[in-house]
């Protein structure tokens, strides 16, 4: 029997998702306009109030040098009410680099035991914008939280030329 790796719930969370959410999509986008144009005192009340979902984005690199070769890491922090969050990561590569970069996603159960890179790749947890020496890449990815804690691990695979990156994510519900 084969274990769910992170990668494999992704893909089936999407799946799922993807079928499910057009249908509702249309149906909910219907109710809240007739919702919204009644002028019903409890929607007015309601909308007042913070009860819709708020964008929930944290920069963990900004235009950081990350030099050849080298990795930088950064904790997204303990996760308890989130299923997952949107990876986005940009890339500046030097104009006479020949690799790209790999972000690796190391899951924990406590904080301080996390999957090692290689584990990491052997799984798919990772995520690689593409490369074009002189350009800038921007890449986004759903990420599933298969654990409570996440650390993003950022290598540059260029061995010469360093890299200048900028991390965001974004949680979701």
């Amino acid at each position: 029997m084969s274990s769910l790796t992170p990668r494999t719930f992704e893909k089936i969370l999407r799946e799922k998702l993807d079928e499910r959410f057009s249908k509702w999509e249309e149906e909910f986008t219907k109710r809240l306009r007739a919702e919204l144009t009644s002028g019903d005192p409890a929607v007015k009340r309601l909308l007042s109030k913070d009860i819709l979902p708020t964008k929930d984005v944290a920069v963990h690199l900004s235009d950081a040098l990350i030099g050849a070769g080298k990795t930088e890491s950064v904790d997204v922090g303990p996760i308890m009410d989130r299923s997952g969050f949107l990876l986005t990561v940009k890339a500046s590569y030097h104009t006479a680099a020949t690799k790209g970069v790999r972000v690796r996603f190391l899951f924990s159960p406590d904080g301080a035991n996390y999957d090692t890179p290689e584990d990491a790749d052997a799984e798919g947890n990772y995520m690689e914008p593409t490369f074009a020496a002189g350009a800038v890449r921007q890449k986004s990815v759903i990420v599933a939280y298969a654990s409570p804690y996440v650390k993003l691990s950022v290598t540059n695979l260029d061995a010469i030329y360093p890299v200048v990156v900028s991390l965001w994510t974004s949680r979701v519900k």
